[in-house]
Order: C-alpha cells, then structure tokens, then sequence
C-alpha cells in the first residue's frame, strides 16, 4: 500500500481555483488518474526500465505511474519514477535485462478510493481497502473560494450519513478544505498525498499583500496510524473551521493540550469506542507552550525548538513524527494520544522562511533511511513573520503503516 504523490505542476494536471467544483474535479483526477500514453518501447537495462514515448509523458521524477500490457508481467504495476528525460520516464524493476513486447500503456497511478455517491457540486469518497475504516468523506464543493467537509461512519446518499465528524454541534456546517483566497480563475499551487487509507490535500498560501505563494495549508481524512491495537475508530478529519486563506487548519500547527481549540482536528469515535466525534489536536515530542504566540507551524518559534536548522553538530534537519492526541475537554489533564499522521514530521529545529522551496525534497538518512520527504514550507499571515516560516515534512517514498 504504497503513497501517491501528485501535484498541479504535472503536465496535464487539473487546476484549483477559487471556483465551485473545482476541488472535485483535483480529486477526481488524482482518484482516476491521467495522462494515459502508449509506449513505443520499454527496455530494461541494468536494472532500470527505460519507457519511451513520442512525446514527453506528463508523470516525472517521484511520480507513481501504472503500467499495462507488458510481457514480461512483471513490468506491469505501480512504480515510483526515478528518472525522466525528453521522451523517456524510467524507473527500478526487478525483471531481467530485455525489450518487452505487447500494447504498453502508462498514466499516472490512480489514488484508488471509491467515490460512493455524488450530487450536484457534492461527491463522497471511502476507502475500499481491508485494513481500512473504510468512512466516508462528503465534500461540498458548492462554494467558490472553500469546500466544506464532513466524515461519517457510513452513508446512504450524498447527503445522508450516520455519526458524523465533526457533529454538527461541534462544526455546524461542516469543516473547511480552503482552495483559494478570492472567487474567480486564478490557478492555485496544490499537491496531493495519499495511500488506499487516507490523503493529504495541500493548497498554497498567499503572503498577504503579494502574489507570492510562500507555504502550504495542509488538510487530513483518513486512517491515522493507530496505538491502541484494537481501534476501529481511529479515523480523523483535519481540515479548518474558518473560511479563511490561512493555515489554521493546517497539519503543520502544532499545539499544547491547552491549545487544542484552537487546532481542532475530529476523530469518528473516542478511545471508548462509543459515542459519537471526539475532538483532539495535531502535537509532536516538542509542543508549542500555552502562549499565544507559540501556536504556531512546526519549528516556527524558538521556545518550540532546539535550535536553528541545521543542526550545529551534524548538519542535519532534525524531525519528529506528528501525533494526534484525544483532548475532548480542552485540558491538559484529559489528552490521550491516539496515533501517528503517516509520513509527516515535524521538525525539531527551527527554519528560517526561505530556507526551502516548496516541493523541495530531502533524502532522508540514519533510522529514517528509504524516506523522502517533501518539504512543506508553512506560513501565517498572523502568527509569525516569514524570517521565522518554519515547515514540516511528507514522506513521499517511505513505508507508512
């Protein structure tokens, strides 16, 4: 069950913007897949298989594509491209050294969750896989410049569901997957992230007063990686609950267990396993203290922090892993982790704005060999100037679960 990376700067991705129906149409792409081409030939060579085209194809370096009618079989399948050159994608194989033969077609790998219902500028997807919860996220992509979305155990239609998260006493409405900060067609940054179990959804934030795109508002549906070994309800939505072209919402945002109104995220069920959404927050081995100021994107602050990246004794990004924690109450006397966001980090150094770029990558080393992480600049028009940005990390290669 290996994660998907994708984004709007692919050739032929579909385009964000501060539209209705243009949030599903990013998914519904991402879920389909695109792109589709046929191969003039595909050879392995030491190791490496080598697909030509007569034109460039739209997947490049880090991109997962599928391919078909390959002989050998062993060809066919999901591959995370290593290599791209004019008219040529190539990426690792196990198969012997040869050309291979058949109608051989490749497009960019679909994330594959199933859209159960839709309605007009509505659209609810699950995940079909065993291991999953397999709930349903209903986005209501009506609005222009935000979709608003709701999870439930279950549905029956595109509007009807049982025990929804957030309930609405907790979010009437429904949370917010922010796409832009005005209405019209202004092409917006984006990036997708995902497994059979649950993605991230990332739109790029705007400096205020500028045209920039600096950072990066990171949304969650999905399975976390759960602690407690006999959780059937460790499903959790993180999205923002203001419409607002802010990171609020953010994975990103950290909190302590005294801040986590501030950055609710919605779990299906508590760590009872009855009852209806219980409320916790995003938090990591070094929470933001309880004052204003420090609620702010992972290695923002100081007094969050050890430190500035990189670090002085080795040069290096140092990260920890971005937990969820069970916080109904909103005190810090009734906070129970409950599992890990797969794949992203928070970093324990503090980094300076500019340092990385969007869609930077790092490969990662020690215990966190195999990994690649996507850097995702953060940025707060209200929190912290740009001098101290900060950002957190998506492992776009690395085991999740």
């Amino acid at each position: 069950m290996a994660q998907k990376y994708y984004h709007s700067g692919l050739a032929g991705a579909p385009v964000l913007t501060g539209a209705a129906g243009s949030l599903i149409s990013v998914i519904d792409a991402v879920n389909d897949g695109w792109g589709t081409a046929t191969a003039t030939s595909l050879v392995v060579s030491g190791g490496i298989a080598t697909a030509t085209f007569s034109s460039p194809h739209d997947a490049d370096v880090d991109i997962t594509v599928r391919v078909a009618g390959a002989t050998p079989s062993g060809l066919n399948g999901d591959w995370m491209l290593t290599a791209k050159g004019g008219s040529t994608i190539s990426w690792p194989t196990a198969v012997a050294d040869g050309a291979a033969t058949g109608t051989i077609t490749v497009k960019i790998a679909p994330l594959g969750l199933l859209k159960a219902f839709t309605g007009a500028g509505k659209a609810v997807y699950k995940s079909t896989a065993p291991s999953a919860t397999g709930f349903c996220l209903r986005v209501d992509d009506t609005g222009t410049t935000s979709a608003r979305v709701v999870a439930y155990e279950s549905m029956t239609d595109v509007d009807t569901g049982t025990n929804a998260f957030p309930t609405a006493a907790q979010v009437s409405g429904g949370m917010f997957w922010n796409k832009s900060a005005t209405a019209g067609s202004t092409a917006i940054p984006w990036e997708i992230l995902g497994d059979e179990r649950g993605f991230y959804f990332m739109k790029a934030v705007r400096v205020p007063a500028s045209s920039t795109y600096l950072g990066r508002d990171c949304n969650w549906f999905g399975d976390i990686n759960n602690i407690k070994s006999a959780d059937a309800y460790a499903c959790v939505l993180v999205g923002s609950t203001s419409l607002t072209d802010d990171a609020g919402g953010n994975i990103g945002w950290l909190a302590s267990p005294s801040q986590a109104a501030v950055t609710p995220s919605y779990v299906a069920r508590s760590l009872t396993q009855i009852g209806t959404s219980a409320r916790g927050y995003r938090t990591a081995a070094i929470a933001p203290s309880a004052s204003a100021t420090s609620n702010v994107f992972s290695g923002g602050t100081v007094d969050a922090c050890f430190g500035t990246y990189p670090a002085a004794a080795d040069l290096s990004a140092r990260t920890t892993p971005i937990m969820f924690s069970e916080n109904p109450g909103v005190t810090a006397t009734d906070s129970q982790l409950r599992g890990l966001f797969p794949g992203a980090y928070s970093s324990l150094l503090r980094i300076p704005g500019g340092t990385f770029s969007a869609r930077d990558t790092i490969d990662a080393t020690g215990d966190m060999a195999g990994k690649k992480l996507l850097v995702c600049p953060a940025w707060s028009a209200a929190a912290i100037p740009s001098s101290m940005a900060g950002a957190f990390f998506l492992d776009i290669k690395g085991a999740w679960r």
